[in-house]
Formats: C-alpha cells, sequence, structure tokens
C-alpha cells in the first residue's frame, strides 16, 4: 500500500461536500496513525538512523565539533581510498536544470559521459573540500552554487527488512563484473522530459493536476530564500515544473520526471545476505541536488558544516536552535541562521508503506530474521 498525497477538489460553496471531505481525511488520517501504531506501515524517513559526526573543521578533525545529522556529506577521509575513475559522478538532469555544472569526457571520438563536482563537509581556510569530475580533490568556494551533492546516510537494517517490495541488486560494467549493489529507497525529480512534452505541459498548465508537493531547487542569493518546483500529475505520472537557474526551456521552466532514487549500498557485499550490518552505508549514484550554496556569505560567515545551508536543507533544521541544543559548537555560529521547513528528508521519504511480508518467484538469500528482502540476481 503506497498512500501518497491528498489533492483537494474546488467545490465552491458546497459547504456540506467540504465538511465531508474534512470528515474523510481526519478518518484516514486516524486509520493511517492506528497502522503506524501497530506497525503494519511505517514512513519511509523512519528508517534513517541518526549519525554522530566527527568534522573536519580546518586541517585536522576538531573535537567540539561533533553534530548529530542523519543525512550529511562524507569527509575526505571516507572517500580518499577509491580510485579516481570510482569517485566521479553524474548530475541527474534535475540537478542541471537547478545549476549543476557539467564536464564532458571524450571517449570513442565523441562526448560520451557527463560529470559534476560534489561537495565534501570538510573545511579548510575558508574553502570546502570537493570532488571535482576528474574525481580529484578540489577546494571551492563555499558560496558558489554550481557545485552538486551526494546525500549519505545510514538506514536501519532491522526495520528495513520488515518493507515489503525492497530491492538490493547487483550493478555490473560491461564485462559483467559486479561493480557495487544499489538499492532504491524515496523519490525525488530525476529525469528531463521531452521538450515537445514540456511545451505542451506549459500551454495546458491550468488542466495539469497539482499534487500539492513541491521540491525544493536552487538558493535565491538575493532573497536567501529556496526555488519551490511544483509536482503535477499526468497520466499517473508524476513530474516537477522547475524554474531553471538560467531561464532555459519554456519562459524559464523545464519538466523533470519524479523517478526511484538510487543509492549505492557501500557496506555491502555478497555475504551481507546473511550477515546483516547493523546499517547500510547508503550514497545517492549520481549527484541529485545542485543550485544551493555550501554557505551564504563565505567572507563573515564560520565556514563549518554545523553552519551549513545544505545540512539545514537536508535535515530541516534551525540552525541556531540546533547549536542551542547541543547539536554542534554554539561558541562558533554563522553571522546568518538558517531555517528550513521542509527538507530533503521530508521531500524524498514522505511515502508510505506497508510492512507486510513479502513473497517473491524470484531467488531470495535469507537469514533467520528475513522478512521481506530478497536479492536481485538476473
Amino acid at each position: 500500500m503506497q498512500i501518497k498525497y491528498f489533492i483537494l477538489a474546488d467545490y465552491g460553496k458546497n459547504t456540506s461536500k467540504i465538511l465531508n471531505l474534512k470528515f474523510f481525511f481526519l478518518f484516514t488520517i486516524l486509520i493511517l496513525y492506528d497502522k503506524i501504531n501497530k506497525g503494519e506501515i511505517m514512513v519511509i524517513k523512519d528508517l534513517v538512523d541518526e549519525v554522530t559526526l566527527k568534522n573536519r573543521e580546518g586541517r585536522n578533525l576538531s573535537s567540539g565539533f561533533e553534530t548529530r545529522d542523519k543525512v550529511f556529506f562524507d569527509l575526505h577521509d571516507d572517500v580518499k581510498n577509491p580510485k579516481f575513475a570510482y569517485r566521479r559522478v553524474s548530475p541527474t538532469d534535475y540537478a542541471r536544470y537547478c545549476g549543476a555544472k557539467v564536464s564532458l569526457t571524450y571517449e570513442y571520438g565523441a562526448f560520451a559521459t557527463k560529470f559534476t563536482d560534489y561537495f565534501l563537509r570538510d573545511t579548510i581556510d575558508r574553502c570546502i573540500v570537493s570532488i571535482d569530475a576528474d574525481g580529484q580533490n578540489s577546494l571551492t568556494n563555499g558560496s558558489v552554487t554550481d557545485v552538486s551533492c551526494c546525500p549519505v546516510m545510514r538506514v536501519n537494517s532491522k526495520k528495513l527488512k520488515k518493507l515489503k517490495n525492497v530491492y538490493i541488486n547487483e550493478e555490473k560494467d560491461e564485462g559483467g563484473n559486479v561493480k557495487y549493489y544499489t538499492i532504491e529507497l524515496g523519490e525525488f525529480p530525476k529525469s528531463a522530459v521531452d521538450f515537445k512534452l514540456v511545451v505542451e505541459f506549459e500551454k495546458n498548465l491550468s488542466m495539469l493536476q497539482k499534487t500539492g508537493k513541491t521540491y525544493t531547487g536552487f538558493y535565491n542569493k538575493k532573497t536567501h530564500e529556496f526555488v519551490q518546483n511544483e509536482e503535477y500529475l499526468y497520466n499517473g505520472e508524476k513530474y516537477v515544473r522547475v524554474k531553471t537557474r538560467d531561464l532555459v526551456g519554456y519562459n524559464g521552466y523545464l519538466w523533470a520526471k519524479v523517478e526511484p532514487i538510487k543509492w549505492i549500498v557501500r557496506n555491502w557485499d555478497k555475504s551481507s545476505a546473511y550477515n546483516w550490518p547493523e546499517q547500510l552505508d547508503l550514497q545517492t549514484e549520481d549527484a541529485i541536488i545542485s543550485g544551493i550554496p555550501f554557505s551564504r556569505d563565505p567572507h563573515i560567515d564560520r565556514i563549518f558544516w554545523q553552519n551549513s545551508i545544505l545540512r539545514a536543507y537536508l535535515n530541516g533544521y534551525d540552525l541556531y536552535e540546533e547549536l542551542d541544543n547541543g547539536n554542534g559548537n554554539p561558541k562558533f555560529k554563522s553571522e546568518h541562521n538558517v531555517v528550513v521547513e521542509k527538507s530533503f528528508l521530508d521531500e524524498a521519504f514522505d511515502q508510505i508503506v506497508s510492512q507486510n511480508t513479502y513473497s517473491t518467484e524470484k531467488e531470495a538469500i535469507s537469514d533467520e530474521n528475513w522478512n521481506g528482502l530478497y536479492i536481485d540476481l538476473e
């Protein structure tokens, strides 16, 4: 069962229908809360565990700057061992629309693959450590908006195994060798919509059905607010109308399709199905977010992860409130507070899913606690 969004119809002055709708929604919400309390269903974001992070503020790991976050970025220490080729990531079309810069590789006589820079959470000399399009370490000004993000999180394995229709898949290279394992959790705008359909959407915008949901786009430096991109339904699929940073597209808008987020399971191998790690260590396969600076003003703000705009957006924080409550070092607040009411967690993981046992005809690899997760061996 998946219950996504409630879409209110316009009944004008027909108050009896509105009253009936209110009772219907109240009744539905009460049922949902009852099922959540009984453990029959779960909100996807409840799978994500909070992690205590040691943060590098300067050239060494600094005590006193620990934070507790559910979604974050790697430190350089976390990614220094893989080969450069494995540290390169491509941006989604949605990330490109929001401002991600793209570098093209030239292979076999043609431009073949698009790669982008993405943030880590180390800060050195008022700069942010990042990985560039070649997989190399780089230092980046914290106020730039064309560097992308590959969110990282830890998912509770015990809770995950209770879910229905969840798959861990092998991703293979051209030679048939396993590169890594992936899992799809949550959803986010991803792929470009054909421009002919973009024009059709724009010309008939009033005829499309809004879901009532928005996704965060790029950060407007003049207003210090996030652009909000609205979601629509069309032929049973969800699409997002994206205000582009460079005002390209049709009247400054392009469209992206909402799709599952693919995460690399970094602590999984063939033996893991028999001996599950307590948490799955996940990072998005693609750079899915861009257009948001690490910090508002690197010349006067304290450029630490604890003060980052991106930290606030990913987790839905009032940063000053978090610091005052001991989530970070309150002695080193930024000059500017950041308050985010709707986070990446809220946008990507608002789905409600069943926890019923799932059976499949495909080959299942299980342990004694297995209750619905199988490995796709095809």
